[in-house]
């Protein structure tokens, strides 16, 4: 269900340009030509610039393509400068690098599956969002269901209207929010590029819950069609005229109408022994049941307030559901008082709400105990739902065995809409987020307890936004007593810290860990400390902070939130600078190695990170002692955020950035690059400095240039030879169903006897000893031998960029005599051949050499490298992650396809790019 309520509240991007899949490449770093110049007189007005952001419906998965293209502010024509990066992870964070362009304004476009924020499941299919941008004072570009339905309708104001660009923009975000009855002042709303679904703000909050309301339970065809046709009613006048047809004032029910308790209570347990209460407000009679040590309602709360609702409008499903409430009803309170933008407050104790007299709402300890009752988080959600009313889905049922006699229904829930009704339900409950600063007041937000139709286990979170509307259960109240409310984030207005920082840190550590402790010398704090593997960490993060001991701290460490609670709770944060130089002595910050050590340690999987998190994170486990808390991080522009953490490197990668170990809430661990001006916790390790390792070709992602390519074959397959006669260089081959292939990359480059070549291969870097390990890259006129299929030597470019070539059947291209460049129908031979799309790029790639170990298994010895791409003997990218192979097919004038094996893709790619690009060739036997 919605990411949102469960507060994955996700990072600010992180331009990990180190192994971002690469982008495209238009300008020459000498005297090309480049949009009607040389690099020296082109006049661009975009320069060497890396774009970044988030590519949101839900979260694109990593892998999808993003592109760059030129567009001319004033006309809104296209340039041909087009520039390819990726998302390169799950959390839709993606990068373009060093784009060139000869006009301010640029179409950003992602094509890909995207996270379903209603299902929590990848996407059917693969759709695309854009967003027009000035990029002349920015970098950060977001794109998502907002710059969507609005980027048509700039273009619309420029090119009819004759509207100045910025102005454009401003009118098109304003009737986009108007048409989707979004209220926002003149300049009170951020641009829809800074947006984020799953950060604080309401702007944010508004995308969110468009972008979930206009998914409703659409496949991706429908949601992309959806999206098609509002942006075009949009982009004519501003409106959205067939507003209706998607969000219908009301809908009735194709039930038979029934009294309210046979309806309702047709779905309680029979072998429960259930007890009874009545609503003196109402009369409305509620079963009721005994779970542990507390009463619970059986059945959903249908007191009429001010601010509830009945689902889809409509009165019978509140005599089956009961009623929905925004959580300022649920405590009883105004919006004003307590709704979205308005921090509570509220007393601690018993929260009566909406609730009956003698019950009241629970809290999120309150739910704990709940599940702790019924057995634990793990398969509570089957234990909790009722025996029936929930949705089948491809033949499984979402029905539950409702053991307790909790009866949970699957009401859905309210926004701009009702939505999930039949799949999900959630409960308020009365305890509020904090809101450490005047910025997260916009968002505000409470705890729920949720269950979907396909999930076993429970969802417990601490993350709703106020507005939604959810189902209210009560608890008896039969002593007055109730605990106090908690939250797993401590605003720094609470006034509930402890009175030490070392009683409130220690309550994250291990009770079944047997710690040591240390004391820094410098200013007496003391520190628990734990052996993992041959290592000894500290187990609480660093807080230290003299500026005057230690001079690089000055404004290179702070507080989460700028408060200083957090970090007598967490820990401070610190800059990398800061961060080199901030362990006591006889410890030190951990090198890339040394981290990479830590995850091996706890047996490097998807769930390593569970064995590094405290028991605070809903999925840790904290094994090993190493307590991990949710400390966040800070970007350079002072915003933080939560539910990850983030742990600096002694290790420098480039350009400004360091590698950092980063653990998400989801339980996964890995390995990154993080801006040295980011703000990150620190772990020291004891004992002396230990370097990372190296050798002479060895760089710092993992691929080693200086290996002998006949070291990354199988050496449980048997290999052919071929001679190329040409040069006399062997290659070795393989069989791979009813087709042979080159399992080495193609070295050939004698410009001589193939004019085809001339300016048009390189070796990656510049560096011949990398032809050597992989292999030349080529541009696709060179790939196809242009020279020898135009039979114009005095023209070899006949067949590349601009030109529309006409293509015999088989393209021997540059491959040798009796093999040819393979088109990508071939190349689909051979994925079916290895067992189809999901599995290729795992047992094509080689078992070595790929980025962090992400290796293949190369169980058919065809032993694909991560060579990067290149071109015009400056522009490089992609090497370790990324491995590009033209095929002899174009897609017109510009373009030909490529195959591309990726660790960020789950399969083999097959997309277009431009035929000046230098890719590497493989060859396959006639």
């Amino acid at each position: 269900m919605m990411k949102r309520m469960f507060g994955f509240i996700k990072g600010v991007f992180v331009q990990a340009t180190a192994f971002a899949l690469a982008s495209a490449f238009v300008v020459a770093c000498s005297d090309s030509e480049v949009a009607g110049g040389t690099t020296e007189d082109a006049g661009l007005a975009i320069k060497n610039l890396d774009v970044a952001g988030l590519a949101q419906k839900g979260p694109f998965v990593k892998g999808s393509v993003v592109t760059v293209q030129g567009v001319d502010c004033k006309t809104m024509e296209f340039t041909d400068e087009v520039f390819e990066g990726s998302v390169i992870n799950n959390d839709g964070e993606y990068v373009v690098e060093n784009v060139n362009l000869s006009v301010a304004c640029a179409l950003l476009e992602v094509m890909g599956y995207y996270l379903n924020e209603n299902t929590d499941k990848k996407s059917t299919g693969e759709i695309s969002l854009h967003t027009l941008k000035d990029l002349s004072d920015r970098k950060n570009v977001n794109i998502n269901v907002f710059t969507e339905l609005e980027y048509k309708r700039v273009m619309n104001l420029v090119t009819e209207k004759k509207m100045p660009f910025a102005d454009a923009k401003k009118q098109a975000e304003k009737e986009v929010l108007t048409a989707f009855d979004v209220k926002a002042k003149e300049g009170d709303f951020a641009p829809f590029e800074d947006l984020d679904v799953f950060e604080k703000g309401k702007e944010n909050v508004a995308l969110h819950d468009v972008s979930v309301m206009l998914q409703a339970d659409l496949d991706a065809t429908e949601l992309a069609e959806r999206l098609e046709n509002i942006a075009a009613d949009i982009a004519k006048d501003g409106k959205w005229d067939d507003r209706d047809s998607v969000i219908p004032a009301s809908s009735s029910s194709s039930e038979t109408k029934q009294s309210s308790n046979s309806i309702k209570d047709s779905f309680l347990n029979p072998d429960i022994a259930y007890g009874e209460m009545t609503d003196s407000r109402d009369g409305h009679v509620y079963k009721t049941v005994k779970i542990g040590e507390r009463v619970w309602m059986a059945q959903n709360l249908n007191y009429e307030a001010a601010t509830s609702y009945c689902y889809n409008d409509s009165a019978e499903y509140c005599e089956k559901y009961g009623r929905l409430y925004t959580w300022a009803a649920s405590v009883d309170k105004s919006e004003k008082e307590c709704g979205l933008g308005n921090e509570c407050n509220l007393a601690s104790g018993n929260i009566r709400g909406i609730c009956p007299d003698g019950w009241y709402l629970p809290s999120e300890d309150d739910f704990e105990t709940l599940i702790n009752a019924v057995g634990g988080k793990k398969g509570a959600s089957t234990k909790l739902k009722s025996l029936s009313g929930w949705r089948d889905d491809d033949g499984v049922s979402g029905n539950g065995t409702d053991t307790f006699g909790f009866s949970a229904l699957p009401v859905g829930v309210g926004m701009q809409g009702f939505y999930g009704e039949g799949y999900n339900t959630h409960f308020w409950g009365s305890t509020e987020c904090g809101s450490a600063s005047a910025a997260d007041k916009g968002y505000s937000c409470a705890s729920i307890m949720s269950l979907d139709y396909d999930d076993v286990d429970v969802n417990l979170r601490s993350y709703a936004a106020k507005d939604f509307k959810f189902s209210v259960r009560c608890i008896k109240d039969d002593d007055g007593t109730v605990p106090v409310s908690s939250s797993s984030v401590i605003p720094a207005s609470s006034g509930n810290l402890p009175s030490s920082s070392s009683s409130l840190v220690n309550a994250y550590l291990n009770p079944d860990v047997e710690y040591v402790e240390m004391t820094d010398p410098r200013d007496g704090q003391v520190y628990k400390t734990v052996k993992i593997g041959d290592q000894v960490w500290m187990a609480q993060n660093l807080n230290y902070d003299d500026s005057v001991k230690t001079p690089s701290l000055k404004e290179n460490s702070w507080c989460y939130n700028d408060s200083l609670e957090y970090c007598e709770k967490y820990g401070r944060l610190y800059s990398w600078a800061a961060a080199k130089d901030v362990c006591p002595t006889g410890w030190h910050l951990p090198s890339e190695d040394e981290l990479d050590d830590l995850i091996d340690s706890v047996a490097r999987s998807a769930s390593v990170g569970k064995s590094l998190q405290t028991k605070l994170w809903n999925s840790g486990t904290d094994a090993y002692g190493f307590s991990a808390i949710p400390a966040g991080r800070r970007d350079d522009s002072g915003w933080y955020t939560g539910e990850s953490a983030a742990f600096w490197s002694s290790t420098a990668e480039s350009k400004g950035y360091a590698f950092y170990m980063f653990i998400f809430a989801s339980g996964d661990a890995r390995l990154g690059v993080l801006s040295e001006k980011y703000g990150a916790s620190v772990r020291c390790i004891q004992g002396e400095v230990i370097a990372d390792s190296s050798s002479s070709g060895k760089d710092s992602l993992n691929f080693d240039w200086s290996i002998p390519k006949e070291n990354y074959l199988n050496p449980n397959i048997h290999y052919d030879s071929l001679v190329d006669d040409r040069d006399g260089q062997v290659y070795k081959t393989v069989g791979i169903g009813s087709q042979v292939w080159m399992a080495q990359n193609l070295n050939y480059a004698d410009s001589v006897q193939t004019p085809s070549l001339k300016g048009l291969i390189w070796c990656y870097g510049n560096d011949s000893a990398k032809c050597e390990a992989v292999g030349h890259l080529y541009s696709w006129s060179a790939a196809i031998d242009s020279v020898a299929l135009a039979n114009d030597p005095a023209n070899p470019l006949i067949c590349g960029r601009g030109k529309l070539c006409e293509m015999p059947t088989r393209v021997q291209g540059v491959c040798p005599n009796g093999w040819h460049l393979p088109d990508t129908t071939e190349w689909e031979n051979l994925f079916a051949a290895v067992g189809g799309r999901s599995t290729a790029s795992d047992v094509l790639r080689s078992s070595d050499g790929w980025y962090y170990n992400k290796n293949g298994t190369n169980a058919y010895g065809f032993t694909a490298l991560p060579a990067g791409y290149g071109g015009d003997g400056c522009s490089f990218g992609g090497d370790t992650s990324n491995g590009f192979f033209w095929t002899a097919t174009q897609t017109g004038e510009d373009d030909a396809y490529y195959v591309l094996l990726s660790v960020y893709n789950e399969g083999p790619r097959v997309t277009s790019e431009g035929k000046n690009f230098g890719l590497s060739v493989r060859c396959v036997k006639d």
